[in-house]
């Protein structure tokens, strides 16, 4: 039980934080990166000047503590850590901590993110209460808007293609009739912006979604050939459980826009953003967020750090906008690369998850507690490639795109190097809300091959997939490399329930091994 009495220790340092010599950096929306020194009096203005600060402290026998006021701080950068930032043991930790001492604990939030402002709306059709904004500066596109803090959906239409769709080597052929929001005298819509959702085993077991590369009318104009974006085309039907040829839905529509229904388009190729507006409502009285990121945080083969109380906000992936699209085996694992499709479309091995937003790459002690994670475009937090002992307790993840939390890897089978290992995790006392909202196959909490694994007391609420999966492959393989886990008093609950009637099983857990 080595890894009972080492998360001890790294407790302990906590209790007898008093007796060791301590370092306080301050940061504060109102201070300043160039005249500042970190201090009450004159605090920093950025986590990045913060980071810069504390690598040139270490290494040290010091304790170092980073404490930010309330506010929002905008990453210009994702922050990237790596050896050369970490804390040396249990008495020498770096901390990055919400709020200062000095404040009240009610002070508000520390909100760090990519959000990046939509401003200058302009009428675009006031006939339908159509708005339009150009993107900002450095996004060139995204999958996620925000309105007031809310995310918006795009303009879309349910079901498929229509009766008299066909199926071709490259994509479809479908009456001009039934596709009107696909016409190319639409000049607003870009066809590389359409996007099909298909959906498979259980409504929610599988969901890909496929990018439309060109549009091509035919007969007249009677006809549409619909090229499908490369390499997912090819992929789609290899993905797992896939039972429709067509897509349920398909979304990123401008004609999905009008009659006030606060949904918007994003035209990636003149980077413009529509806005439906409300009757009466005026964009530029609102605020409007896309991400400018997919990445917040990394932390490389870094030790002894503690990221306590900070929010983590709009984050997105671009990814699924490519040619290679989002082609789903379960639970976010997907095809990326041609080479090893075309080599063994079977092999588990070549799956690949959705990133996170924040990630731990071979981190070691590293302890995440009361953070919240929310408005993230892909996983809000991945921790992998033999990251140990690491807690993560009373964290909130909620309107986040993909899974909340995923722990160890599924391709890493029988590892038999013990610096490799994933495991020694110590998951307790969050809450998994409303997630995944975009790519609902996934499970709000998955865990792959690990080792010593405590999951316990941790809510999922009205999560659209499974709540909890543990291990991979149902018993095929035995891995030497996972078990001695424990899952226990876990809570699910699904007070509300999507209008589609076909999901009526959405279980807490799964054990996959």
């Amino acid at each position: 039980m080595a890894y009972k009495s080492n998360m001890i220790l790294f407790l302990l340092g906590g209790l007898i934080w008093g007796s060791v010599a301590q370092h306080s950096i301050y940061v504060s929306p109102a201070g300043s990166d160039d005249t500042g020194d970190g201090t009450m009096a004159s605090p920093y203005f950025t986590f990045l000047k913060a980071v810069v600060i504390v690598r040139s402290l270490l290494p040290s026998d010091t304790n170092v503590s980073v404490y930010f006021r309330a506010g929002a701080y905008y990453l210009t950068e994702p922050l990237l850590l790596g050896p050369e930032d970490s804390g040396s043991g249990p008495n020498s930790l770096v901390r990055y901590v919400a709020g200062w001492p000095s404040d009240p604990p009610s002070g508000g939030a520390v909100v760090v993110h990519a959000g990046a402002r939509v401003g200058g709306w302009v009428v675009s059709d006031a006939s339908r209460g159509i708005w339009s904004a150009p993107l900002p500066q450095g996004v060139s596109d995204s999958r996620q808007v925000y309105k007031d803090g809310e995310r918006l959906q795009s303009g879309s239409v349910a079901g498929g293609l229509g009766r008299h769709a066909g199926l071709s080597a490259t994509g479809y052929s479908v009456a001009a009739a039934d596709t009107p929001w696909l016409l190319p005298n639409i000049t607003q819509q870009f066809p590389g912006d359409v996007e099909f959702v298909y959906t498979g085993v259980g409504s929610s077991w599988t969901e890909s979604r496929l990018r439309v590369a060109s549009v091509e009318e035919l007969t007249g104009g009677e006809i549409l050939n619909i090229s499908m974006a490369q390499p997912g085309w090819t992929f789609h039907p290899r993905a797992f459980g896939q039972r429709l040829t067509y897509p349920a839905s398909i979304s990123n529509l401008y004609a999905g826009l009008g009659n006030g229904t606060g949904f918007y388009y994003l035209n990636s190729a003149t980077r413009t953003l529509y806005y439906s507006a409300t009757p009466g409502e005026n964009p530029n009285t609102h605020q409007f967020m896309v991400p400018s990121s997919d990445l917040l945080f990394s932390a490389n083969a870094t030790r002894w750090i503690s990221l306590e109380g900070l929010t983590w906000s709009y984050a997105g992936w671009l990814e699924p906008n490519s040619g290679v699209g989002y082609v789903d085996i379960q639970s976010g694992f997907r095809y990326t690369s041609v080479a090893e499709y075309e080599r063994n479309p079977a092999n588990d091995t070549q799956w690949v998850p959705v990133p996170g937003n924040i990630q731990l790459h071979g981190a070691r002690n590293v302890s995440i507690t009361g953070c919240t994670f929310s408005h993230l475009g892909a996983t809000a937090l991945e921790i992998n490639d033999g990251s140990q002992y690491v807690t993560v307790q009373n964290c909130t993840f909620n309107d986040v795109s993909a899974g909340g939390l995923l722990v160890g890897q599924v391709n890493d089978l029988n590892v038999t190097d013990p610096t490799a290992e994933n495991g020694w995790y110590s998951i307790v006392g969050n809450a998994f809300l409303n997630i995944p909202v975009e790519f609902h196959d996934c499970a709000a909490l998955l865990a792959g091959f690990v080792l010593h694994t405590d999951i316990s007391h941790n809510a999922i609420v009205n999560n659209s997939n499974i709540g909890i999966s543990v291990g991979w492959g149902w018993s095929r393989d035995l891995a030497s490399n996972a078990g001695w886990n424990t899952v226990t008093g876990n809570y699910g609950a699904f007070l509300d329930f999507p209008p589609n009637p076909v999901i009526l099983c959405r279980p807490i857990f799964c054990c996959a091994v």
